[in-house]
């Protein structure tokens, strides 16, 4: 939580900064990134970006695994660029994650004997919403996103959210 709260506020602070000489540059320009990307329907950890035109994919993934845990974390978003700006682009997204979570939970027995056994649970969850792109740089840009979202296999239906850093192959 302390790294997620230290992430928003860098990202806030680079928001903030009003970058001078900064090139025009269009949706084509910009076809393949790379960065960090947290949303709630539609992955996080490392993402990668493909957007040759308008349309546009993103992929993210996460594995985290100690003696006890293991979760893997898989994203694939779609996204359509309506408007472009020379700083900003607005667009409409529909993401998707998957989230495999392994836990090893432990249990006495009637006879006072300790019980191990692994629970695996598959979660999915889907979303639709719109976002802003932001350029703060001439290769870097944070990208923010809302909308709604289906949640643990469409148990929960409510506000989904997205955020990210990209840096511009």
């Amino acid at each position: 939580m302390k790294l997620l709260t230290l992430s928003l506020a860098c990202l806030l602070s680079i928001l903030s900064l009003q970058m001078n000489g900064q090139k025009e540059r269009t949706v084509d320009s910009l076809k393949h990134s790379i960065g960090l990307h947290v949303g709630s329907t539609s992955g996080y950890g490392l993402s990668y970006r493909y957007r040759p035109n308008r349309l546009g994919v993103q992929l993210s993934f996460t594995p985290y695994k100690n003696i006890d845990r293991t979760v893997l974390v898989s994203g694939l978003s779609f996204m359509y660029v309506l408007s472009e700006y020379r700083d900003i682009n607005f667009f409409l997204y529909q993401g998707n994650s998957y989230r495999f979570d392994s836990r090893l939970e432990r249990s006495t027995n009637a006879f006072g004997e300790l019980v191990e056994e692994r629970v695996k649970r598959h979660y999915t969850s889907h979303g639709i919403g719109f976002g802003i792109e932001y350029f703060f740089h001439e290769r870097m840009g944070a990208v923010l996103g809302v909308g709604y979202g289906a949640y643990d296999n469409f148990e929960i239906i409510t506000i989904a959210g997205q955020a990210g850093v990209f840096f511009y192959l």
